[in-house]
């Protein structure tokens, strides 16, 4: 809020702050008054069936929709937020592999299911601790694990290149941004 940046810059000056009870009160009824349509909605949930129109529709033949792809997948089954698998940047050489994960953060389980685990190197609440997230199995077409063994496939991508990265029509090595998967 606003008001708070106000107050903070006042304490970080050494200024009197003389916001109090009549000021929470303004900002209520200022709140009270906003019209609905300043309010964004919430979306709809991505559901089983629209990942699975989403994937009969990407050509398997495009570097760039198998990435996508696999990115849909993970951030569903493994319910992790698109930003933390996506990088700001498509230029490889600003990538950050202590933000973000490569495939050398996945490791192979050992646990009956085939399950893998994914290490995100950074995470919003643990930060450089990072965070650890299970790829779960699935059925055909849908399995996560699969999708990032034939994006690894298709990419022809190394060990130490982002879980994002893809070859454009060029040829060249770039990564996946937010901007560019939605």
């Amino acid at each position: 809020m606003k008001i708070s940046a106000i107050k903070k810059e006042h304490k970080r000056k050494g200024l009197p702050w003389q916001g109090g009870e009549r000021l929470k009160q303004i900002i209520m009824g200022v709140e009270e008054m906003r019209p609905a349509s300043s309010f964004c909605w919430k979306r709809a949930p991505v559901t089983i069936s629209m990942l699975t129109d989403l994937n009969s529709g990407l050509s398997r033949t495009s570097c760039l929709n198998v990435c996508v792809c696999t990115i849909c997948l993970l951030s569903f089954f493994c319910q992790v937020h698109s930003g933390e698998l996506l990088p700001p940047t498509q230029d490889l050489t600003k990538f950050k592999p202590h933000q973000h994960a490569t495939f050398s953060h996945i490791a192979e389980s050992t646990a009956d299911n085939s399950a893998c685990n994914l290490h995100l190197p950074w995470s919003k609440t643990q930060k450089a601790l990072g965070n650890n997230v299970w790829i779960p199995r699935q059925e055909a077409p849908l399995d996560s694990i699969h999708a990032i063994h034939k994006h690894f496939i298709k990419n022809s991508l190394d060990i130490k290149h982002p879980i994002a990265a893809y070859h454009d029509k060029r040829g060249n090595l770039i990564t996946l941004t937010r901007s560019k998967f939605v």
